[in-house]
């Protein structure tokens, strides 16, 4: 159970500025962390937050990272509640985070696993929910040091599907799905990113892995993948501000349809 109260305010509203800025840890609730290129802290004054940057990016929980203009100031800070989301390309580059902007052309290791739960079975047999992740080693932030896609079918064998953005806060998702692993990390529990059911068991199995270069990286992703049984050019394009992605094979050299 997560001690809100304790931090010094109720859990904020989802998707509210606060959220962005938060993150439970154990049982605490605590203020998200900077990368080490956009250095900021924040704290408490009085009922409010003091945020050390006019333009920070937030993450909130399962949510496409989102930039923020402060518009306000405490003091010599900035307020955090005064925070409005703008465009990367509306934020200053010397605000811009190291790590995203040095991505085109830097091949970066990712694993794609499927994931199966089984439910309780009526009239027929079979997995009760089915996902395809597309693991990444790209952090998103100190307690996400995985970006991860959840992906309704297989991009081996379709060459277009629908992805959700899940920030993956298990530093060796990239090793998971195989064969004789500990498989303790599956154990139903809430909050747990990999099963978060009650009792449902789940199995996950690696597919492929390789690497993936990026030539654009935003709210509209393209990148060339290189392993055994995926490899080509490919899109991810976000639908509008939601948490929605779609996933596509893309024509161009490596991505031939």
């Amino acid at each position: 159970m997560i001690d809100y109260k304790s931090h010094g305010h109720d859990k904020p509203e989802t998707n509210s500025i606060l959220w962005h800025f938060h993150h439970p840890d154990h049982e605490k609730y605590v203020h998200c962390d900077s990368p080490p290129s956009n250095p900021w802290k924040i704290i408490h004054i009085g009922k409010n937050h003091g945020i050390s940057s006019q333009f920070a990016r937030g993450h909130g929980i399962d949510r496409v990272p989102q930039w923020f203009k402060f518009t306000k100031k405490i003091g010599s800070l900035w307020s955090l509640e005064s925070g409005i989301p703008v465009e990367v390309e509306d934020v200053p580059e010397k605000y811009k985070i190291e790590k995203h902007s040095e991505l085109p052309g830097k091949p970066l290791e990712f694993s794609l696993v499927v994931q199966i739960w089984r439910g309780p079975i009526s009239i027929r047999t079979g997995p009760s929910r089915i996902i395809w992740r597309f693991l990444l080693d790209l952090p998103v932030d100190k307690t996400h040091p995985v970006t991860a896609f959840a992906l309704t079918s297989n991009p081996i064998e379709n060459k277009e599907t629908s992805a959700s953005w899940t920030p993956c806060p298990d530093e060796k998702a990239l090793e998971r799905g195989k064969p004789n692993e500990d498989k303790k990390y599956l154990e139903p529990k809430e909050g747990s990113f990999w099963n978060d059911t009650k009792n449902t068991p789940s199995s996950v199995r690696q597919l492929t892995s390789g690497t993936v270069t990026f030539f654009i990286i935003n709210d509209f992703w393209k990148f060339l993948i290189k392993s055994k049984h995926l490899k080509g050019l490919f899109t991810l394009k976000r639908q509008g501000k939601t948490n929605l992605w779609t996933w596509k094979k893309s024509a161009g050299p490596g991505g031939k349809k």
